[in-house]
């Protein structure tokens, strides 16, 4: 199930997705197992919680692209 869900989340998943976006792999990993116990298998609703996580960190890391956009100006 943790193979089919990373290859359903990277759309073919291959070993420079894991290297470089180890965070997603490790949110994908939680998702299947929490405290050594599985508990998610259906790979729709794992995929649909990262793709959830996904559209809540692309805003925050706009806005602290901004806030780094700001600083090196010296508007902050």
């Amino acid at each position: 199930v943790f193979v089919e869900s990373l290859d359903r989340v990277f759309e073919n998943v291959c070993e420079l997705d894991l290297i470089f976006h180890f965070d997603e792999v490790h949110y994908v990993l939680s998702e299947v197992v929490s405290a050594g116990m599985v508990v998610e298998t259906n790979l729709q609703e794992i995929t649909r919680a990262v793709d959830e996580a996904k559209r809540c960190v692309k805003p925050e890391q706009e806005t602290s692209r901004l806030n780094i956009g700001a600083l090196r100006r010296g508007f902050v």
